[in-house]
């Protein structure tokens, strides 16, 4: 018992943050803060960059029974602005209407939203470092848990998992990005989204892969 209540303890002064401006511990605010200054200098949300990449989606369609019902594969070429996607040019069309690019590509920050953050007890203290948040209110549908791993030394932004109990129609919606460094600023080269709509008789289920390369800006 003593034990468990230990623990308890220690899992209550790793939430520390939000966005209502609770800092009870500095060292979170330490790395939230230095996080979004880096991700200040992504050149993908810059409102007078255009940023041209090559999408290639991966869809499928998911049975309630989590098998494979159909799947697609698409390739275009888009531009991007503030997060903003639009496809100009079709390389290789989609065999399914739903394999399309979303034109919003651009992530919640989640130190944007209503939510309270924590460090695991597992950390090493080297290397990557995991943050996990969640809404402040449990009944906060449009705030998303998740977890975003960051460099702790470089604050650049490697992963992030974001899972939102309503978005857009959707029962349950995630999407995950990994992100790599380039010249330019920080860039997502992998975005998998993952849904559950409510359908007419059974709910349907999809995932989608959307691969980004040959990043070029002007």
């Amino acid at each position: 018992m003593r034990n468990a209540i230990g623990i308890l303890i220690f899992i209550c002064i790793c939430v520390s943050w939000s966005i209502a401006g609770e800092t009870a511990d500095p060292v979170m605010k330490y790395y939230l803060d230095g996080t979004n200054e880096k991700l200040s200098e992504n050149i993908l949300f810059v409102d007078y960059i255009t940023v041209e990449a090559t999408a290639v989606s991966y869809y499928q369609n998911i049975d309630y029974r989590g098998k494979v019902d159909t799947s697609d594969t698409a390739k275009y070429e888009i531009e991007m602005k503030e997060g903003r996607a639009r496809v100009v040019q079709v390389i290789d069309s989609a065999g399914l209407e739903s394999n399309v690019i979303p034109s919003d590509l651009k992530f919640v920050k989640p130190w944007g939203r209503d939510c309270f953050f924590y460090f695991f007890p597992n950390d090493t203290g080297a290397g990557d470092m995991s943050i996990g948040f969640d809404p402040s209110r449990p009944d906060s549908g449009y705030s998303p848990s998740g977890i975003m791993v960051i460099d702790r030394d470089s604050f650049e932004l490697k992963e992030l998992f974001e899972h939102f109990r309503q978005l857009d129609g959707f029962e349950r919606y995630s999407i995950v990005y990994k992100f790599q460094e380039f010249e330019f600023g920080t860039a997502p080269v992998k975005i998998t989204i993952q849904g559950t709509r409510a359908g007419t008789f059974i709910r349907q289920y999809f995932r989608q892969d959307i691969y980004l390369s040959d990043y070029n800006f002007r």
